[in-house]
């Protein structure tokens, strides 16, 4: 068999090369430790409630009551004329408004919230089927191992106890992986679905708020136009009340003037009628005076204490829409929190997988180019056993060859001493030519001489 030539490919050593590498990936990915998955922390973002400003205090008018002199009797014959007196009227009030009342809103909190309602009921079917899963690759690769070491006859040895011990070790790190992960990601998918409830429910609640505050606001100003209303009517309808009986007292006092000119003698009872009209009147007068002053205190006060409540009512709108507005920031920066935490705990656990993925594609690796190796040392020992069939094909063949060689060779040497014999026992009687050529022994050059002496 020729040797292979100097600096050509060797499929034997490539193979073994090959089976070492792939035996030193597997050794550095047995150490491989994934990326540690810690959950980011939200801080609860508060707010301050908004205060109210003091409301302006109200002060009434003073009211001084009007007194009236009773008119004395002059002489008889004088003609006075009858005061009249501006008929005043009450103004209408406004009666009291209905206030804008705003149910308070609470935000939900993670912390107080049930989450049995949010978790998975066959959470713990599921740890226990995968921890059990975990439980038989455990026995089977003890009992692998305890099947090695009999067939080495080393079972129950201190090399056994150790693979035991590391294989014990290995399932029971895995199978707490496996637990604590199945849990943990159980808690998270429960608490992000509590906070999207709990969200949920406060953006209901800041809807009814809103819709009860625009509902209270469209009654309040409804009332309060509706009384407006009234108050104008009624105000109307008292001046005209009042204007008739002065143009009826102007008329009369008219009419009183002409009978005192047409009656120029008029009596003492005459002036005692007229001084009694004019007592009345002056009383009258007094009165419309003091029921107008009156009048005007309570429509001074009534004015002030509309101004204060619209000032409450508008103090109380800003406070409840600054306390809105916080909440609302609040909540944002909370979500917002929850949200960013999500993120970074869904980004790392994405890194880890992908670093576990990376492990086990390396390793991957690794066994396909032991088996390439396998596969190429496989081949090399087919081509090293053909190799070894063709050679001794060819040393047979040769063999055979030499063999056929040395048969013609003998058959060549032999040739002319046969017909020579051929031809002394067709003579006959011819001596033996063997007893005469004693001692000499024909060679190539005699034989072919006799052949040409017999043409």
């Amino acid at each position: 068999m020729a040797a292979p030539a100097a600096g050509g490919f060797n499929v034997n050593q490539a193979a073994a090369s090959g089976i070492h590498q792939a035996g030193l990936g597997a050794s550095n990915e047995m150490g491989y430790k994934p990326m540690q998955v810690n959950p980011a922390l939200v801080r609860q973002q508060g707010y301050d409630p908004a205060t109210m400003n003091g409301v302006n205090p109200i002060t009434a008018n003073t009211v001084t009551g009007q007194g009236f002199d009773p008119s004395k009797i002059k002489g008889a014959g004088q003609i006075t004329s009858d005061t009249v007196t501006g008929q005043g009227f009450n103004a209408s009030t406004i009666g009291n408004l209905g206030l804008s009342t705003n149910d308070k809103v609470n935000a939900g909190q993670l912390a107080g919230s049930d989450l049995s309602a949010y978790t998975n009921p066959y959470e713990d079917q599921v740890v226990q089927q995968s921890l059990g899963d975990i439980e038989r690759q455990r026995l089977m690769a003890q009992n692998s191992g305890g099947a090695q070491a009999g067939a080495a006859n080393a079972f129950g040895g201190s090399r056994q106890g150790i693979a035991e011990a590391e294989t014990n070790r290995a399932y029971a790190e895995q199978a707490a992986k496996t637990a604590s992960g199945l849990r943990q990601s159980g808690y998270m998918n429960a608490q992000n679905q509590a906070g999207q409830d709990i969200g949920r429910t406060m953006q209901a609640d800041l809807a009814n708020q809103q819709a009860g505050m625009q509902s209270s606001q469209f009654n309040v100003g409804t009332d309060l136009q509706s009384q407006q209303a009234n108050q104008a009517a009624n105000m109307q309808a008292n001046q005209f009340g009042a204007s008739a009986q002065n143009q009826a007292a102007l008329a009369n006092q008219q009419s009183g003037m002409q009978a005192q000119q047409l009656n120029a003698g008029n009596t003492l009872a005459m002036q005692q009628a007229n001084q009694a009209a004019q007592m009345q009147s002056g009383q009258f007068g007094a009165s419309a005076t003091n029921q107008a002053a009156m009048a005007n205190q309570n429509a001074n006060l009534q004015a002030q204490q509309a101004t204060a409540g619209n000032t409450m009512n508008t103090q109380q709108a800003n406070q409840s829409a600054l306390n809105q507005a916080g909440q609302f920031g609040a909540n944002a920066y909370n979500k917002e929190g929850q949200l960013n935490q999500a993120a970074m705990m869904q980004s790392q656990m994405a890194n880890q997988q992908a670093g576990l993925q990376g492990s086990q594609q390396r390793l991957n690796a690794g066994a396909q180019l032991g088996n390439m190796s396998n596969l190429g040392f496989g081949m090399g020992q087919q081509v090293q056993n053909r190799m070894d069939q063709q050679g001794l094909a060819q040393q047979a063949l040769q063999q055979q060859l030499i063999n056929e060689a040395k048969g013609q060779y003998q058959g060549f040497t032999g040739a002319p001493q046969q017909s020579l014999q051929a031809l002394l026992a067709a003579v006959g009687g011819a001596p033996n030519v063997g007893s005469q050529t004693q001692g000499y022994t024909p060679g190539l050059f005699d034989y072919l001489s006799l052949g040409a002496g017999m043409r």
